[in-house]
């Protein structure tokens, strides 16, 4: 949802609505991708974003999977290395 927000100019991917309908919403619709904002960012970015927004959560990336992605090869994300070895070593059972 925060990259959603970050790409598509702050919006939501669904109107303001009761809690109620909001998680229907979450679980039965798509997210409105035709948005201006998504418009000035790359195909891949957008690709991201569907690609963790998917509905089947066995679907979806992993946080090592998000920070791969291609969109992402750009920026230079060295600061992540503490992160994907926490996460890999949380994985294997190491973290409690």
């Amino acid at each position: 949802m925060t990259l959603y927000m970050l790409l598509s100019g702050g919006l939501l991917p669904f109107e303001n609505q009761s809690t109620t309908k909001l998680m229907d919403n979450i679980i039965k619709k798509e997210p409105n991708y035709e948005e201006v904002g998504f418009k000035m960012y790359s195909s891949e970015g957008l690709d991201l974003v569907k690609k963790m927004l998917n509905k089947d959560p066995k679907l979806r990336p992993t946080a090592e999977e998000c920070i791969a992605h291609s969109w992402l090869s750009c920026f230079d994300l060295t600061f992540c290395d503490s992160f994907k070895n926490k996460l890999r070593a949380g994985l294997a059972g190491e973290v409690s």
